[in-house]
């Protein structure tokens, strides 16, 4: 196990964070070791009697659950956790790299249905894939779920959850070491972090938005960055997000030949004002995920932009 005192060095946070992920572990443990108690007598009842099979299927069911949920967990006592909470959905704030000496600083910013039984398999995979990508330019990726994303696209509609997140990413960009700062946005993360711009104030050097149903604002100077920060948008051409537009419900005929979509301006379209990179050419039925696939086009734009190397970045 790494030293704990490594990361109270990091942040102030941080001792908080192990002791709730601590917590959250041992709960998780005396959970399973409850199930494990079952009477023997009660599969064979099972094997007799359909309604205390049905029973011990679903015991089984959370029993591997609660498995995977304590593997994930004792994997990240070992490594760099900013911010965690158990409750809930849970939130998590991971670093992949030296966040104290980094040039630059990549922050990922999920989208709907994140949480913390999908985390180490779906977004940590993402960050870790670009952290992959940018070794050796002295770059730390943090993948931050720091709010409570919607979990369906059907309750994504509400604006609520990137309100609030966004004032929790605004304050935590702000704590952040000087470095050269780039924050992306996937998907409904993308309303998160223009709302975190536009409204909380937030500053970063970099803002990108991928597969984006919206930012929250019509145009780049509705963020209120500075003259000195650029703004990125990437979409692939299959991504279904595509069809987050108002009008897709009641003339679908027509539903792409506006520049609305759910949260405002298509961030993607040239009324934007955005600079655009290439996303590539991901296969529909996963295109709004592949952003951070490793060998994709989009990976290695996302992964110039990270390091600096705008000059670098191809365009469609």
């Amino acid at each position: 196990m790494r030293a704990r005192a490594d990361l109270i060095e990091l942040r102030g946070s941080d001792l908080i964070a192990l002791q709730h992920l601590d917590a959250d572990l041992a709960e998780l443990e005396r959970r399973r070791g409850e199930l494990l108690k079952r009477p023997p007598f009660i599969r064979w009842l099972a094997s007799w009697f359909p309604p205390f099979r049905e029973s011990m299927h679903g015991m089984d069911r959370t029993l591997d659950e609660l498995d995977i949920a304590i593997d994930d967990r004792r994997s990240w006592t070992d490594r760099q956790i900013l911010e965690y909470e158990g409750t809930g959905d849970g939130r998590i704030v991971e670093v992949i790299g030296d966040l104290r000496s980094a040039r630059n600083i990549a922050v990922l910013v999920p989208g709907v249905g994140t949480d913390l039984d999908t985390y180490e398999r779906v977004f940590h995979r993402d960050a870790q894939n670009l952290a992959d990508r940018v070794a050796g330019t002295d770059t730390a990726v943090i993948a931050w779920l720091g709010y409570d994303p919607p979990d369906s696209v059907v309750t994504a509609i509400d604006e609520g959850p990137a309100r609030n997140g966004a004032i929790s990413l605004a304050s935590f960009v702000a704590s952040l070491p000087p470095a050269h700062i780039t924050v992306v946005g996937h998907s409904y993360g993308s309303l998160v972090v223009g709302l975190a711009a536009g409204e909380k104030g937030m500053v970063a050097d970099e803002v990108v938005f991928i597969g984006s149903p919206g930012v929250g604002a019509d145009a780049v100077s509705d963020l209120r960055l500075p003259p000195s920060s650029t703004v990125w948008t990437g979409l692939a051409p299959l991504d279904p997000i595509r069809l987050a537009r108002p009008r897709c419900l009641t003339e679908p005929g027509e539903c792409l030949s506006t520049a609305n979509v759910a949260f405002g301006v298509d961030p993607h379209s040239s009324s934007f004002g955005a600079r655009t990179f290439d996303a590539g050419d991901a296969p529909l039925w996963n295109a709004h995920s592949a952003y951070y696939t490793p060998g994709t086009t989009a990976l290695d734009n996302i992964a110039r932009i990270v390091a600096g190397d705008d000059n670098d970045v191809t365009t469609r």
